[in-house]
């Protein structure tokens, strides 16, 4: 019986690194990287003016416990695939929760994008940075690293495919 869970937990493990994919267009990271510095703003600017540098980036802001990001989760990928062609990165920051929940909501979900983890203190920092009132948040940095919508249309919102191939 013992062998059997030593087998079980090996395929877990193995799924888990087959899970953590990385090629361009599409990708599920599970290790959640978190923000380490005191200002999620400045972070956030920075991580979008080197890792995405020239790239249009969607952030979608929210979390597992919020009814409206999982309604959107259809919408979002439709989004990804019309998009698919354009130099255009998803990136998720998962808020208000614990880590454990947001992996499980990824992965039950299958999103692809870059996927952040925020503690409590940088869920709060964000919020206030970036004026965030309510979930779900969606921002769109243009290809400069300039953010160019603080309260962006949803992924089931026509307007955001536009938006995005025109920057």
């Amino acid at each position: 019986m013992n062998e059997k869970r030593q087998i079980f937990f090996l395929y877990v493990i193995l799924f888990f690194l087959s899970c953590n994919l990385d090629n361009q267009s599409r990708n599920i990271i599970l290790d959640f990287p978190t923000f380490e510095i005191e200002n999620n703003s400045n972070q956030l600017k920075q991580l979008i003016l080197t890792k995405y540098k020239n790239k249009a980036v969607y952030v979608d802001v929210g979390g597992p416990w919020c009814r409206g990001c999982r309604e959107e989760v259809p919408s979002m990928k439709l989004l990804q695939d019309s998009l698919s062609s354009a130099d255009v990165v998803f990136l998720f920051l998962c808020v208000k929760s614990n880590k454990s929940e947001c992996q499980k909501f990824v992965i039950d979900n299958k999103l692809v994008g870059k996927h952040y983890y925020l503690n409590d203190l940088q869920s709060k920092e964000l919020a206030q940075s970036h004026g965030i009132l309510a979930y779900p948040t969606y921002l769109i940095y243009n290809r400069t690293g300039k953010c160019e919508y603080q309260d962006a249309p949803r992924p089931s919102n026509n307007l955001t495919i536009a938006i995005l191939k025109n920057l």
